[in-house]
């Protein structure tokens, strides 16, 4: 909708705004031409409005009248150039190459110059050989253009928008990279899909993708999908509401649409899985190897093969895998590297310690043709999950998140029902999910060292000391037993296991072919309640008895999770998002009696008060409390805020976790108080960025 150019060497339908074309750069060639010969313009005026008349509806004079050596043939030659309506004027570079070549050849010139001092004549030859000479350049111009190269941008966000902390890249190139899509969080808000053009400066928010992540565009662009609620959606860009295609576990983490219209997804815990775009069941394409997760797929061009990332025991690593067979080999040779993909330069290019790795690659021999290269560094890395966000569209423009590896320190607090906090613990880490013994005496925690893996410890607040409760895999969610001897967690996303404090090994309670989290034990220890996403009913509650029987105690069509036994171990509450939200609910155990709502806006991570009286949860950053009567029915009074404070919340943690813990007294909570992981609000885009890739990556 903007005129952009000189107006001089305007055609009128560029100055009436309607579509341009090759007869377009025609008229302007004609008025350079004319001003080239003559010394005068073709078109002239005092004020840009005149111009724009004299261009729209006059005739500029003919050539050989103000420059004696220019021929009459040139007149038409040049006239048919400038004629107002495309139609009339050369259709093609190419014919008015040929005209030209018709006045160099004489013919045109004899009637008029054969009378001509020789001098005259040597000076009109020299002047037609010159214009045919720049008209053949024009036209084979654009056949050997020159080597585009690598412009560098800043593309920043919507004010107050965040991509990031997330498991997954969430952001995405259109197929024809025009159309950059990314996933954005404004402060205290979900995510939302928003489009963006990339030669243009606005991004507008997708209307219903509240709550989405892992953005993923259909092959021809007309779609897009996304993950949100427990389910797998697709919006169309013509307009409409989005459509679901399937259910899908929350424990999602990457998604790709090939070329035969079908999605293929990872989910965690149970390997990539294949539904059509259409809509069905999701079916199983890749086995998990022991101690194995697949994480990131990307569908390759010819829809055979996929390129993922596969956790095994000795680390991140790219990985194949076939779209027939589901078969799957592990690159060894490229070493450490996620979100694996394939790009159209003959790379498979891949993240690791905030650089982007890339090594040729043959995509139809599915087989490395070199070894990996450093090829930009200062990728932003979350310190959580260790991933670098980036994308690459298939015209070989490169998008990144910049900045270094991201630094955690958050500090161990007690907090009253003000709000005020007090270091119990005086160093600071990256912790997660802090859980107090039935004594008061000890924490134990969740903390990553240097790496995406979660280690579990234990401080004593009587001596300062702190003791590493696990040192092989990856464990989390610590819970106590209730003789506060023993700690149970989860290894591996596979198994729950309990531990005491000091002891050289652990027990295996139970194995899932899913991830499993434990959640509480019954106060004589006797039933474990723990959650399990499927990938079919995704998160339901589980009881695991006495006698190692597990049985699941609530499996819906929705998401129940975070399950917690009240003191007298008669009530379970947990979370669910039945009502289109999470929301608390508590139901009587073991029974199967009436479901009560007790959280009214929205909650999270239900904790019980020591003596029942109380059920507390957070939504939004805040800390609810509910008063609770039990006789003789159960009652639940309305929620009331007791503090929100600096303090991080489930929204700021991009994995399975828990953010708080009542103390044995009822009046104060155990929370982590300091830096936040925060991605960015602008992200860095290199154009024409092929052409570096493969000079620092040599494809022969």
């Amino acid at each position: 909708g903007t005129l952009v150019g000189t107006a001089q060497y305007m055609a009128p339908e560029q100055l009436e705004g309607k579509e341009a074309d090759a007869r377009t750069d025609v008229f302007a060639f004609g008025a350079l031409l004319y001003e080239t010969i003559t010394g005068n313009r073709a078109f002239e005026g005092t004020s840009r409005a005149s111009l724009i008349s004299a261009i729209m509806s006059a005739e500029p004079r003919h050539m050989s009248k103000l420059q004696a050596g220019s021929p009459p043939a040139l007149d038409r030659t040049v006239a048919k150039c400038l004629a107002k309506d495309p139609d009339e004027r050369w259709q093609t570079a190419r014919d008015l190459v040929d005209e030209l070549r018709w006045i160099d050849s004489g013919t045109a010139a004899e009637t008029t110059v054969v009378a001509r001092p020789q001098s005259r004549r040597l000076a009109y030859g020299a002047l037609v050989g010159a214009l045919l000479a720049s008209a053949i350049m024009w036209v084979i111009w654009p056949e050997t253009p020159p080597t585009p190269s690598p412009v560098r941008l800043h593309l920043s966000l919507p004010e107050g928008g965040v991509i990031g902390p997330s498991w997954c890249p969430p952001f995405v190139f259109s197929p024809d990279g025009s159309h950059l899509v990314f996933a954005s969080r404004q402060s205290g808000e979900s995510r939302q899909l928003h489009i963006r053009p990339i030669n243009g400066f606005e991004a507008r928010p997708l209307p219903g993708t509240e709550g989405a992540r892992i953005p993923f565009f259909s092959p021809d662009g007309r779609w897009i999908g996304y993950f949100s609620r427990g389910k797998l959606w697709k919006l169309s860009l013509a307009g409409g509401a989005p459509v679901t295609i399937c259910d899908a576990s929350q424990m999602i983490a990457g998604a790709s649409w090939g070329v035969d219209d079908s999605v293929v997804f990872a989910v965690v815990g149970s390997g990539l899985m294949k539904v059509p775009a259409t809509g069905g069941s999701p079916e199983l394409l890749t086995t998990l190897q022991e101690g194995e997760e697949h994480w990131w797929p990307q569908v390759l061009p010819d829809g055979k093969a996929i390129v993922f990332t596969a956790d095994t025991k000795s680390g991140f690593r790219p990985a194949i895998a076939s779209l027939e067979t589901g078969e799957h080999h592990v690159l060894e040779e490229l070493g450490a590297g996620r979100v694996a993909q394939y790009v159209p330069s003959g790379h498979i290019v891949f993240a690791e310690g905030g650089q982007l790795l890339a090594a040729p690659f043959d995509p139809v021999k599915l087989e490395l043709t070199g070894t990996a290269s450093a090829v930009v560094d200062g990728l932003h890395t979350a310190p959580t999950s260790g991933l670098a966000y980036f994308a690459v569209s298939k015209t070989g423009t490169l998008a990144y998140l910049p900045g270094r590896q991201a630094e955690v320190e958050r500090q161990l607090v007690l907090v009253d029902r003000q709000g005020v906090g007090t270091p119990i613990v005086d160093e600071r880490g990256n912790f997660m999910s802090p859980r107090y013994s039935p004594d008061g005496t000890k924490v134990a925690v969740e903390r990553f060292l240097g790496s995406s893996r979660r280690t579990i410890w234990v401080y004593d607040l009587m001596s300062g000391a702190r003791t590493r409760l696990t040192t092989e895999g990856e464990n989390g969610m610590p819970i106590w037993g209730p003789d506060g001897d023993r700690i149970t967690f989860w290894s591996d996303y596979e198994t729950i296991q309990s531990k005491v404090v000091g002891a050289d090994t652990a027990d295996e309670l139970h194995r899932s072919l899913h991830p499993i989290f434990p959640g509480s034990w019954t106060p004589r220890g006797k039933d474990l309640a723990f959650f399990e996403f499927h990938p079919e009913t995704r998160s339901d509650i589980w009881v695991l008895s006495e006698g190692g029987e597990a049985k699941p105690w609530i499996a819906t069509e929705f998401n129940e999770g975070y399950p917690q036994f009240s003191p007298d171990g008669r009530w379970l509450a947990y979370m669910s998002n039945e009502s289109g939200r999470y929301e608390i609910y508590v139901q009587d155990y073991p029974g199967a009696g009436e479901k009560i709502t007790v959280s009214t806006d929205g909650g999270y991570e239900p904790e019980w008060s020591p003596d029942g009286r109380e059920l507390f949860y957070r939504v939004r950053g805040r800390v609810m409390a509910v008063s609770i009567q039990t006789d003789p029915v159960f009652r639940s009074s309305r929620p009331i805020e007791l503090f929100q404070g600096p303090y991080i919340s489930g929204a700021t943690i991009s994995a399975i976790a828990t953010t708080y813990d009542v103390a044995p007294d009822g009046e104060h909570f155990l929370m982590m108080e300091g830096s936040e992981e925060q991605g960015g609000n602008q992200l860095h885009l290199v154009l024409n960025w092929f052409e570096e890739l493969k000079r620092l990556a040599p494809t022969d």
